[in-house]
């Protein structure tokens, strides 16, 4: 070997071990172990914006709560582990299925353009809150819920935040910081008209269940009738 390569084999060498060491790691998020393989329910508390004719009216089929009757339960199945390495900002979503008071479902969720999938969230991202970096991506919420972003806030247990839908409606989301898991959304008329979804342990029925449910009553109560006057 030359000396001119000897050269160069050892200024490669050199340069090598004077650079830094470059180490190019994914997004990690951390999970909540509350975030598991089942179905979490949200009910409608409240539910008095739907069927209006006017501004205040708020209805959309992928907004959370958009056309829930009052007492209306949304049943969200989770179909897979939730990933470490969930970049929800570059387009990650989970796997999520959305039924409706059991006979509407909202399956496949669009990737965008739906606040369902701000029911679940990390509670880190990269060592860091997760929720603080959310609050600073305004355009991705604006996005997700069809609204302006107004203000935020973060407590040692609560992230907040509040937006404007329509220029009329104000709108109120909160998280529990320890479990990632939306604990309400509040939308509110200048009427004083309201939308509030919370979570629920109650499951749901299918509406179209009602009227045999009645008919199967009235069908004992009859039998039952007869029996006596027999």
């Amino acid at each position: 070997m030359s000396g001119y390569a000897h050269f160069v084999i050892i200024t490669l060498t050199l340069l090598l071990l004077a650079s830094p060491t470059i180490s190019i790691e994914g997004v990690q998020s951390e999970w909540s172990s509350s975030i598991t393989v089942k179905r979490f329910r949200w009910k409608a508390l409240k539910s008095e914006l739907r069927d209006l004719d006017t501004q205040e009216q708020y209805r959309e089929n992928y907004l959370i709560g958009g056309i829930n009757i009052p007492g209306g339960i949304n049943t969200i199945a989770l179909r897979a582990i939730p990933p470490n390495d969930f970049d929800f900002f570059n387009g990650s979503r989970l796997d999520l299925s959305v039924t409706i008071e059991g006979d509407i479902s909202l399956d496949p969720l669009p990737q965008n353009g739906s606040d369902y999938h701000l029911l679940l969230l990390p509670i880190k991202i990269d060592n860091k809150s997760f929720f603080e970096v959310l609050f600073a991506k305004t355009g991705l919420l604006e996005n997700l819920t069809h609204s302006i972003f107004l203000n935020s806030s973060i407590t040692d247990t609560i992230a907040r935040s509040s937006l404007k839908y329509n220029g009329v409606l104000d709108i109120l989301y909160e998280w529990d910081i320890t479990t990632g898991l939306l604990v309400r959304k509040e939308v509110t008329a200048p009427s004083g008209l309201q939308l509030i979804i919370v979570p629920t342990s109650e499951i749901s029925v299918p509406g179209w269940n009602l009227p045999i449910v009645l008919l199967t009553v009235l069908i004992i109560n009859w039998w039952h009738k007869k029996r006596k006057k027999d």
